[in-house]
């Protein structure tokens, strides 16, 4: 049986190595309901539990911005430094997104993916505005020195 995330979200993530394979979770940029015609908000990140047994216990997490800014996409980027042996649990990384205010402030802003927990590990102020709409992809040292 197929349902519907218990969150209204787009831009749904999970950890890149699970590309095409089954996972557990997911995650959402969650959009504030808008009237038609009006820009999309996005206003936090949810966590959905894809192994859930009803709708209402589908979202494991959420995270919500503090009031006055608005994110985008958030992208997954994994730890390298499993928690547990030398196996990484699915949902042991980051959620890494930009947010910005009305006055053109812009942070980069990275979450714990497993606690959800709403304040985040790191946040770093921006020079300039990073406008809404701007996607982001995370690859680590090594995939970078594979790059021409």
């Amino acid at each position: 049986r197929r349902r519907g995330p218990p969150a209204i979200g787009d831009f749904p993530t999970i950890p890149p190595r699970l590309t095409g394979h089954k996972t557990r979770y997911m995650y959402l940029s969650q959009m504030r309901p808008v009237p038609p015609g009006r820009p999309v908000c996005f206003v936090g990140i949810c966590k959905i539990d894809l192994e859930a047994e009803d709708e209402a216990s589908g979202m494991t997490g959420e995270i919500l911005y503090p009031e006055g800014l608005e994110g985008g996409e958030a992208f997954f980027v994994p730890t390298d430094k499993p928690s547990k042996g030398e196996e990484t649990v699915e949902d042991e990384g980051y959620l890494v997104t930009f947010l910005s205010s009305a006055h053109g402030e812009s942070k980069m802003v990275v979450y714990d993916a497993r606690t959800m927990a709403t304040h985040p590990v790191a946040s770093v102020s921006l020079p300039v505005r990073v406008p809404a709409g701007f996607h982001g992809l995370h690859i680590n040292e090594k995939q970078l020195a594979t790059q021409r």
